[in-house]
């Protein structure tokens, strides 16, 4: 379901695809050539009322990536000049189909994003749509990767409204609220 862990110590085989993958269609999204990109059904319904709300505020929010394979995680992870910000294959969320970077479109996916309005109104209306920011700044210490303003990630309302008021991350509401079977 949409409460995986997926992180440093936890994750996903070769051969895990989520199986409600859907076309990202009708909204802003990064076009890639040769590519498409896919999300979960019920994260894509979600962050589509996420992005209705938020574009009546007047931003004008991208979808950068979603829905990554083990395969193209395993090139990016290859790749990719600071390793820091990036997973190895299979220890990635966006494997999940339940994971999101966006942004707003001049902005990118950097960590300017924070000293934005639009970041402020994010990060205290997600919970309401079943989304939660992933790599929280004061949560660096127990997610094991730095902060990312972009990184959301979908684990339903109730689940998000829970780590919103409490202020914690997903490792810890495993921890504390779910029993982990080893």
């Amino acid at each position: 379901n949409n409460i995986l862990l997926v992180n440093k110590s936890f994750y996903l085989n070769k051969e895990y695809i989520n199986n409600n993958l859907v076309k990202v269609e009708n909204i802003p999204h990064i076009k890639r050539e040769n590519e498409e990109m896919l999300i979960n059904k019920e994260t894509l319904i979600n962050y589509q009322n996420l992005y209705l709300y938020i574009n009546s505020l007047g931003y004008n929010i991208y979808i950068f990536s979603a829905y990554r394979s083990y395969e193209k995680q395993k090139k990016i992870y290859e790749n990719a000049v600071n390793k820091e910000y990036v997973a190895e294959e299979g220890y990635s969320e966006h494997q999940t189909g339940y994971a999101i970077d966006i942004s707003l479109l001049d902005i990118g996916l950097t960590n300017h994003l924070e000293n934005t309005d639009f970041y402020n109104i994010l990060i205290n209306n997600l919970h309401q749509y079943g989304f939660i920011l992933r790599y929280p700044k004061d949560k660096t210490h127990i997610t094991g990767y730095p902060f990312e303003p972009w990184h959301i990630r979908y684990v339903g309302k109730d689940i998000a409204e829970r780590m919103y008021n409490e202020n914690i991350c997903l490792e810890e509401y495993f921890y504390l609220y779910l029993p982990l079977n080893f």
